[in-house]
This record gives structure tokens, C-alpha cells and sequence, in this order.
């Protein structure tokens, strides 16, 4: 009889061993699980004892539906036919109308808060090709706030739109480095400061989205209006009366200043029409421009009646536009001041100039009465004096009438009087100035001119005198060799040339020469003589006439001066 066996029942063993088996290929095979009827470490039944089933597709959608619902991001379903069949609470909030009156409705008509309607060209282009876009789109009063639309096609067909508000650091962050760049760029377009301040002043109402916006420099009492756009403020030219604490505001403490009431008064009956209708006025806001710790204006924003009042980013942005605004106003100032001084600078020369040729011209008759012998007969020593006295006389002659063409055209007053010209009797006409001059120094002057040199359509004065400046001056800045005029015509264009064996000049100088008073060394003026002002007459009456003054030199090596003008095919 064999031993009672010891251990568990067969049957149980089987099970176990049925199990044992069971985890051993599951671990092999990398997804051990735990054993069905073991419990979890808290003593309830394991995820493995969970029924597994699949939940409805409803189910899901319902939680999908309920998940999406409590998103602070707006979010919407959107058919081909351009209804919303789904939209969000977030949707509705940031549209601005609720859920219920957005569903089954045009995409078009669902953003009440919006500043631009949903359906618009990004939309559509996202619909057409399948490629998200994104878009940003103001709404609120005033356009404060700012949300990111973004589309998605779906596989299905439909448009996903999604609103997400920006936050408002965010935004004022961009505003005011966009701000910055239009200031810069507004800036660097133009040279005219009143251009210049009609461009701040569009800037600074867009900013600050005010209805009108203008800069004045500020008097005792008065501020002067430079520039306005808008229409809700005192026009160019405008003078007004600025209430007391304003300026104490803006002037003194140098902050600024918003008040509900217009800032300016009406001066009547002397002024003209104001205007400003103070009914329909809202707040307005005024910042100082200080430029080198000087109060040098004040630029002005206005809202309407109807308008919100400002924020403080409002502040911040009018600031940014009154630092471009103070050294614009600045640089009118020192503009203004030059213009003054180059207008007296241009009465006195042309005065003194006019005075000088009265004496002047009765010297050289004298001159002429001795050399002719009607006052009687001269020595040969008398005779080569009164020679020298004509010949300094024509020299003052011609420095006095350097002086009026220069300030004839700083004034604008020159003119182009056009007709036919020979090119080849002007060319030889400045040698034969030049020749008299050229043979005391021991110079030799030569004419190169093609047998087919043309006659052209220009100013045969100004064209001479261009020669003569060009070459009077090579002349005096040559000690040996000679001065050689020649005329080329090659692509259109006509070339009367100067060449020269002079001193030369380096590359340095070559833009300094053409600017007026101006010679490189200061020790020239004295050996050299002349005012200064040839080469920059010369340069300018080229630009009269459609050409220019090329140049060509460098130190010890002469020098080459073009007179460079425009040949039409009729002239060739």
C-alpha cells in the first residue's frame, strides 16, 4: 500500500500548474500579466479583473464634445456650405454671441467681437488647398484685444477654426516693436521734416487708435500747429492758446497729459473757421517732445465723443513716437536756422558783389582810357603796369560774378535757356580764356576736336562757363607741362574733356573739391588764390543741364575732368 501523498489536492495542482505555465509563456513572450484571481496592492481587484469592452461611438463623442467644451480656447466644426454645426462656449465668449445662436448659422456673421469676419481670405485659401493657416484678428471695444484664428481642413471635409485670446502682454510686446521698426523705416524715407511729421502723426493716431493727431512747437502762451491729420485738431499753420495746467504738464513736469476737454482754445473772429467741433470731442492725450534736455513741442492725439477713453499702453506707445517726434522737430529747428543763415549769407554776397562791380567796372574803363593812349602817351614801363591793372580787374571781375552764380543757385534762380550750341567753337573758346593765363606760367594748352563734333540742344552760357571754371582751374593748379581740351562722343553721350599735369589730387578728395568754399588744404587758398567755389558752380550747372562732372586724378599723376552731357538721336 503506498504512502498517503502529501501536498495539494491533484486537481488543484493541475490548475496551478495549467497557470504556472500560462505566466511563464506570457513573460517570455514580454507581456506578463498578473495571475486573474490575484488581488492589486491595495487589496482590490486588479485592472485585469475590469471587464473589457469596447464604449459606444457616441460615448466618445459625447466626451469628446463635453472635453472640447471646457476648453478656454475657442473652438468650431464649420460645413462646406460655410454653417457651424459645432462651437464651444469659448467660441461663443470670444466671438462675442452665445453658442446657440452661432450653431447652424453662417461662419460669416458669427463674430460679433470681431474686427474682421471669420470667412475671409484665409478661410477660403485653407478650404481650397488643405494647408492650416493662421491669422490675427483684433475685436473688443477699441481693437484691445487680440485672438489667433487658426484653420485646419479636416480628412472629412469640414473647417476647424480655433480662437486662442493672445495675452495682452504678448500683444503690447509686438505693437510696440512694430511701433519702433514704422518709426525707423518713417525716418529713414525721407529728408523733409515736415514729411517727416505728417508720417508721425499718422503714426501716433494709429497707435494710440485716435480719431486725429498733430505737432506744435509751444510759444509763451501759444502752441503752433506743423502738422495734423485727422481733422479734430487746430490745422497747419494754426495757432491756439494752451490752457496753463496743460503746459505746466507737459512743459515743467514733463509727463503726459490726458484730459476730457480739448486742449486748445478758439481764438475768434481773427482766425479762421476752427474746425474742431468740441461737442464731438473726446479724450485727448498730449506727451512732450524733449530733445537735449530741451521741452521742443508737443505732439496731441484726440479720440471722438463715442470713443473709449486711453490706456496706459496708450501712454507708452505716444511716448515712443514723441522720442522720433522730438529730434524731428529738432532737426526743423536747425534746418530752419540754416536756411536763415544761407539766405543772409546769399543777401550779403549778392549785395556785396553788386556794390563791388560798380567801382570795379569804372577801374577797368580807366585801365582802358591809359591803355589806349586818350589820356596821352604811356612809357613802356606805364603800359605793362596798366596791362597788370586789366588783368587783376577781369580777375576781381570774374570772382565777383562766381559769387552771384552761386547764390543765384542756392536760390533756385537759374534757368536753362536751350538752343542749338557747336560743340566745337565752345571747346575752343575756353582755350582761348585759358591761353593768356597758361603762357605767363610757361604752360602749353592743345585742342583736340573730332572733324564731326555735333551741334546739340542746351545752354551755350552755362556750357562756357562749365569750360572756363574747368579749365582756369587746371591752369592754376599746373607748374609744368600743359592743359588739354578734347571732345569725345561715345553711347549717347557727349564728354568735353580737361586733362592737366597739375599737383593731382587723392582719392579722398575727389567729393570734398565739388563742395563750395571749399579747397583741401587751407594753404592752397593762400598759393592758389580763388574762392573756392568753381568746381562746385560747375558740378551744379552740369546737374541744370542733365549732365554731370566725372573726375579722374591722384596725387603728382594731373588730373581729368568730364563734362558729361546727354546726346538725344536727333542731336547726333
Amino acid at each position: 500500500m503506498n504512502p498517503p501523498r502529501s501536498g495539494p489536492d491533484p486537481i488543484v495542482r493541475g490548475r496551478d500548474a495549467g497557470r504556472a505555465r500560462r505566466e511563464h509563456d506570457a513573460a517570455h513572450a514580454g507581456r506578463a500579466e498578473p495571475p486573474r484571481d490575484a488581488p492589486g496592492r491595495d487589496g482590490q481587484p486588479s485592472h485585469a479583473d475590469v471587464p473589457r469592452h469596447r464604449a459606444p461611438r457616441g460615448a466618445i463623442d459625447a466626451a469628446l464634445r463635453e472635453v472640447v467644451g471646457m476648453l478656454d480656447v475657442g473652438f468650431a466644426l464649420v460645413r462646406p456650405d460655410w454653417t457651424v454645426v459645432f462651437a464651444n462656449e469659448a467660441f461663443g465668449r470670444l466671438a462675442g454671441r452665445p453658442t446657440e445662436e452661432i450653431l447652424d448659422q453662417h461662419l460669416g456673421g458669427a463674430g460679433a467681437r470681431l474686427h474682421q469676419p471669420l470667412d475671409g481670405a484665409a478661410a477660403r485659401e485653407t478650404c481650397a488647398d488643405g494647408r492650416p493657416r493662421t491669422v490675427r484678428i483684433r475685436c473688443g471695444a477699441g481693437g484691445r484685444d487680440v485672438v489667433d484664428v487658426h484653420y485646419l481642413r479636416t480628412s472629412a471635409g469640414l473647417l476647424a477654426v480655433r480662437l486662442r485670446p493672445v495675452p495682452t502682454a504678448e500683444v503690447e510686446a509686438e505693437s510696440e516693436a512694430m511701433l519702433r521698426h514704422e518709426l525707423s523705416r518713417a525716418l529713414a524715407d525721407t529728408a523733409d521734416v515736415h514729411t517727416h511729421l505728417q508720417a508721425l502723426c499718422e503714426l501716433a493716431a494709429r497707435a494710440c487708435l485716435a480719431g486725429s493727431a498733430a505737432v506744435a512747437t509751444l510759444g509763451d502762451t501759444d502752441a503752433t500747429v506743423l502738422a495734423s491729420v485727422g481733422g479734430g485738431l487746430p490745422g497747419e499753420g494754426a495757432t491756439r492758446p494752451l490752457a496753463a495746467p496743460l503746459r505746466q504738464r507737459v512743459a515743467e513736469q514733463r509727463a503726459v497729459a490726458r484730459v476730457a476737454a480739448p486742449p486748445f482754445a478758439h481764438r475768434p473772429p481773427a482766425d479762421a473757421p476752427e474746425s474742431v467741433d468740441a461737442a464731438h470731442a473726446g479724450e485727448t492725450m498730449l506727451a512732450p517732445l524733449v530733445a537735449y534736455d530741451e521741452v521742443v513741442g508737443v505732439l496731441v492725439v484726440r479720440r471722438d465723443r463715442d470713443d473709449p477713453p486711453f490706456h496706459a499702453a496708450d501712454e507708452r506707445r505716444l511716448g515712443l513716437v514723441a522720442e522720433h517726434g522730438a529730434f524731428a522737430l529738432w532737426k526743423a529747428r536747425l534746418l530752419a536756422q540754416a536756411e536763415a543763415a544761407s539766405e543772409a549769407k546769399g543777401a550779403f554776397l549778392t549785395t556785396v558783389s553788386h556794390e563791388l562791380r560798380t567801382p570795379l567796372t569804372a577801374l577797368d574803363g580807366y585801365g582802358e582810357l591809359l591803355a589806349d593812349g586818350i589820356l596821352g602817351p604811356l612809357t613802356p614801363e606805364q603800359q605793362e603796369t596798366v596791362q597788370r591793372m586789366h588783368a587783376v580787374t577781369q580777375s576781381l571781375a570774374a570772382m565777383i560774378d562766381e559769387m552771384l552764380t552761386a547764390t543765384s543757385l542756392e536760390a533756385g534762380r537759374e534757368v536753362v535757356r536751350a538752343g542749338p550750341v557747336a560743340t566745337a567753337e565752345v571747346l575752343q573758346t575756353a582755350a582761348a580764356v585759358i591761353e593768356p593765363l597758361a603762357r605767363q606760367k610757361g604752360l602749353h594748352v592743345e585742342v583736340v576736336i573730332p572733324p564731326d563734333a555735333p551741334v546739340i540742344t542746351t545752354d551755350a552760357v552755362k556750357v562756357r562757363q562749365i569750360l572756363r571754371n574747368l579749365a582756369e582751374n587746371a591752369v592754376k593748379f599746373t607748374h609744368a607741362g600743359g592743359v588739354t581740351l578734347s571732345l569725345e562722343q561715345r553711347e549717347g553721350e557727349l564728354r568735353f574733356r580737361v586733362r592737366d599735369t597739375g599737383i593731382g589730387i587723392p582719392a579722398s578728395g575727389h567729393g570734398r573739391i565739388f563742395r563750395p568754399f571749399t579747397q583741401l588744404d587751407g594753404t592752397l587758398t593762400r598759393r592758389y588764390g580763388g574762392t573756392g567755389i568753381g568746381l562746385y558752380i560747375a558740378s551744379r550747372l552740369a546737374r541744370l543741364l542733365g549732365g554731370r562732372i566725372e573726375l579722374e586724378s591722384a596725387p603728382g599723376k594731373g588730373s581729368t575732368f568730364e563734362l558729361v552731357l546727354q546726346v538725344r538721336s536727333d542731336q547726333r
